[in-house]
């Protein structure tokens, strides 16, 4: 059905650099003047498919899910020939990327986000704790594994992939940012799970406070609000 798409279009093309005129469709073939209309719909209905899914995958690093290409106009039996024309490139299982998306360095955290979406599609992923560090630029820390918070409930009947450490807890949407198309837990929300953690070190825990409050990353409200306003002051 693709080919026939393209092959619709391409003649579109075509006829249009000979035929100007309504009188000169019907001079040159009857038919043209019946069913234009018809391979001009399948034309415009491809190029919004694409549109849309172009804009899913601007937001997500060039990455989207099967669930979101079907959304897009996409179906689901066609999304082999995608792929070994190489329009698409299979990320990991049920997630792609638009060739012309480099695989640049946040587009690892998009992947694993669309990797935790539940069945409604929404990603349950929250990055986190070293990783939120990192990313806040809140710490010399180099985490081998991604860390991520997960709701209770998060289930994979798969093995969960090496790269993330997954922690469990209940976010309320206050304690994370979005970001490059992803969620970060938020400066004072990384800083609290990482002085309650016990396993980072002193010394990484007072450079993420001492730089966090030099660039105002820390309102006093918000340390309050999450019971370490005390502990800050002792590790500046």
């Amino acid at each position: 059905m693709e080919t026939l798409f393209i092959s619709l279009c391409t003649v579109v093309e075509q006829v249009s650099k000979y035929i100007t005129t309504p009188s000169e469709i019907i001079d040159k073939n009857t038919f043209w003047l019946h069913n234009i209309h018809i391979i001009h719909v399948v034309c415009v209905v491809r190029s919004d498919k694409y549109s849309a899914l172009h804009r899913i995958a601007e937001q997500q690093q060039g990455l989207f899910t099967t669930r979101q290409a079907v959304g897009a106009g996409f179906d689901a039996r066609n999304h082999a020939y995608y792929l070994k024309k190489g329009y698409w490139k299979r990320e990991y299982r049920g997630i792609y990327r638009l060739k012309h998306f480099p695989f640049e360095t946040y587009a690892e955290y998009a992947l694993w986000s669309l990797w935790s979406c539940n069945r409604n599609g929404e990603p349950q992923g929250v990055y986190s704790y070293e990783t939120a560090l990192e990313f806040y630029k809140l710490s010399d820390l180099s985490p081998a594994k991604i860390a991520m918070i997960v709701p209770p409930s998060f289930r994979r009947s798969a093995k969960i992939p090496d790269v993330l450490t997954l922690h469990r807890a209940k976010l309320n949407p206050s304690d994370w940012n979005m970001v490059e198309g992803f969620r970060v837990t938020t400066p004072v929300r990384t800083l609290r799970d990482i002085v309650f953690s016990k396993h980072i070190s002193d010394e990484f825990i007072h450079q993420a406070v001492r730089d966090g409050l030099s660039r105002g990353m820390y309102p006093k409200h918000e340390l309050r609000r999450y019971g370490i306003l005390g502990l800050v002051e002792n590790f500046r």
